[in-house]
């Protein structure tokens, strides 16, 4: 599963009250929607031109997703994932 390009967005109807961000993808999929369909262990905010990973997760819900895409990974082949070193093309997670 992912999502592209997420974005903020305020819905018509605000399942989860008017005080919560909600966000939703360039294909129209909102992000708390989405949650349980992301099986693999680790959720990845990557940028969505360059693919660089900025964040990661086990609990999806932890993220801050706008201005990313949001991918998943089974395993995360280095420590410092995060530091701006490595990509995720191809479903993998790849030195930059």
């Amino acid at each position: 599963m992912q999502l592209r390009n997420v974005t903020r967005y305020y819905p018509e109807h605000m399942p989860f009250g008017e005080n919560i961000q909600y966000f939703i993808d360039e294909n129209g999929l909102d992000f708390y929607n989405s949650i349980d369909t992301f099986k693999l262990k680790y959720k990845l905010c990557i940028h969505p031109d360059t693919k660089v990973i900025h964040s990661v997760s086990e609990n999806i819900s932890t993220l801050y997703p706008a201005g990313f895409d949001i991918v998943e990974s089974d395993s995360l082949p280095y420590d410092d994932i995060i530091s701006g070193k490595y990509q995720f093309v191809d479903n993998k997670i790849i030195p930059r």
